[in-house]
């Protein structure tokens, strides 16, 4: 049942203390290349812990979120702009965040919206790299329910079986988990219609920058 996770945990150890920057770097390729981010957070999760897992997957984002910053803003500057001109509503929201670039990044972070296609976009549409980082941090609120998730499914998988105290422990963290994702739940649904106020109105092109 957890021989494919013993398999990866046992590569994994194999790289002794680099495992640690093995896993950023395979965290930050995934995410950069759109791939669902949740299955990297769930591995942190699991593979590391709930502390440890948050510390790997909040560094790989924010290295994630700067390389994706940086592709956007030398190389996809012109797919951008194509991009806003058929989607009007996405063009108003990024017009509002250049206006008030941190904390309508920070709503924009809180809400459930993929980390990389708002990196890509935001780096597109001319935001200072300072705020756009600062921002970032937000995403600690989704990765700390992914990394939470990928560790309570590796403690319920090898309470299975186990002793009562193990599937005490197991319920636990499953009712800690459930209440942080309810929390989690009302914070984005909070952010996206505060963001959704601010942008109402909002019209227009949106030129990016020149390097």
């Amino acid at each position: 049942r957890l021989a494919w996770l013993g398999r990866a945990d046992a590569w994994l150890i194999g790289f002794g203390p680099w495992r640690w920057a093995l896993f950023v770097a395979l965290y930050v390729v995934w995410t950069t290349l759109l791939l669902p981010e949740s299955v990297a957070g769930y591995a942190a999760g699991a593979s590391f812990g709930i502390l440890g897992g948050l510390v790997v997957a909040m560094v790989g984002t924010l290295l994630a979120a700067a390389l994706q910053f940086a592709l956007a803003r030398w190389l996809l500057r012109r797919l951008a702009a194509r991009l806003l001109k058929t989607r009007p509503r996405l063009r108003a929201v990024l017009r509002a965040v250049l206006r008030d670039e941190l904390r309508l990044q920070v709503l924009l972070r809180l809400t459930p919206t993929n980390a990389g296609v708002a990196s890509y976009l935001l780096g597109a549409a001319g935001v200072r790299l300072g705020p756009f980082l600062l921002a970032s941090l937000a995403l600690v609120t989704h990765r700390a329910a992914q990394v939470s998730i990928g560790h309570a499914g590796r403690q319920a998988a090898e309470a299975i079986g186990g002793e009562p105290s193990g599937r005490l422990e197991t319920v636990s963290l499953a009712v800690g988990l459930a209440a942080g994702l309810a929390a989690i739940a009302w914070i984005t649904t909070t952010a996206r219609k505060a963001l959704a106020e601010v942008v109402e109105g909002e019209s227009g092109p949106i030129d990016p920058p020149t390097p």
